[in-house]
């Protein structure tokens, strides 16, 4: 256990301090990869929430086009 604020703060320091960057060949390549992948992820998402978005409006009876509901047209002579 820590018994004083010194060695509290001591070990937060150690815990939230940021680590020297790793340097090994093809670093750069697998950053990409991941950054790519991260971008993926996040296009894969907008076409899930705008599915599933398309799916509920179509089940409401709402047009895709004016984001009203649709309405009975009645003609009137």
């Amino acid at each position: 256990m820590l018994r004083n604020v010194e060695q509290k703060k001591e070990f937060m320091h150690t815990i939230t301090r940021t680590a020297e960057s790793l340097d090994f060949p093809g670093k750069t390549e697998f950053v990409d990869t991941i950054r790519a992948g991260w971008e993926i992820i996040k296009n894969l998402q907008k076409l899930t929430l705008k599915k599933e978005f398309m799916n509920t409006t179509q089940a409401r009876g709402v047009s895709r086009h004016s984001g009203h509901p649709k309405k009975q047209i009645t003609k009137k002579y």
